[in-house]
């Protein structure tokens, strides 16, 4: 059983280190005050794991090769959240081993289940998505595709990631690519690409890739969208086997009205 408990006011407005970081409670959710935000609950059934609730994840229950770690939101799960790490709010997450470092995962997720429109309705944000991993001690491999309805557009994204640690050298290096088509409009594309690596206690990890998805073709001179990156930098430390503290810098350059937009700071999470 998973409950999680959160609090704070931190999106604002855009470009704000709120919503680049996908930080906290928005204003209107209810800022300031501690509120519910997660409950699922994952169990055993007959060879999968199942997770169902609210507030997670299709993919919840996935394998994923991705191995980076990010602190800016748009370069998570190695540039291919769309796909290997399908969002949503209602869930219903399955995964199974396939034998010889193989695993299946599929998943179902809508976010109207608390409005009128309801799920897996015309009118409500409906997501379906299905992936596959290949993972050993020192690489692995993840594809996944997804589908999704939001309002009354069809999208969907094809996504590939992988991470590599080579036995003689603590460096993890893990990226992935996704492209995107959606209905009556342009094909997208994203990546993201980076490493970790051991330090003392903790691990440092760099990370680089396009903020977002974009129009067009990233290996064509010929892209409907000016591409912009988002590189950041953060050091993960743990105080104690609760509390982990975070810090880090990040650097968008151009991204509003060709300025750059960077910060830096620190984060602390604790777990029981």
């Amino acid at each position: 059983l998973n409950i999680g408990i959160e609090t704070g006011n931190a999106p604002g407005a855009t470009n704000s280190t709120g919503t680049i970081l996908d930080w906290g409670v928005a204003p209107t959710e209810g800022a300031d005050i501690l509120k519910v935000s997660d409950l699922n609950y994952t169990f055993p059934l007959y060879g999968w794991t199942v997770a169902v609730g609210d507030s997670m994840d299709a993919s919840a229950t996935w394998s994923s090769a991705c191995a980076l770690s990010n602190t800016v939101d748009a370069l998570g799960d190695c540039g291919a959240g769309n796909s290997t790490a399908l969002g949503g709010d209602l869930s219903i997450s399955a995964s199974t081993p396939l034998g010889d470092s193989w695993s299946f995962g599929v998943g179902v997720s809508a976010n109207e289940g608390t409005t009128t429109d309801g799920i897996f309705t015309d009118e409500g944000d409906d997501y379906y998505g299905a992936s596959l991993s290949y993972l050993k001690d020192t690489y692995g491999v993840t594809v996944a595709y997804s589908y999704t309805e939001v309002g009354t557009i069809d999208k969907t994204f094809l996504g590939l990631v992988g991470s590599y640690t080579p036995e003689a050298f603590p460096l993890t290096i893990s990226g992935g690519y996704e492209i995107g088509t959606v209905e009556d409009d342009d094909d997208t594309y994203q990546y993201s690409l980076g490493a970790s690596y051991p330090i003392a206690d903790g691990t440092l990890s760099v990370t680089g890739g396009t903020n977002g998805a974009f129009v067009g073709d990233s290996d064509s001179d010929m892209s409907d969208e000016e591409e912009i990156r988002a590189y950041d930098v953060s050091y993960s430390y743990p105080i104690n086997d609760s509390t982990t503290v975070v810090p880090f810098m990040y650097t968008i350059p151009g991204a509003t009205s060709e300025e750059d937009v960077s910060g830096f700071g620190a984060h602390v999470t604790f777990s029981f």
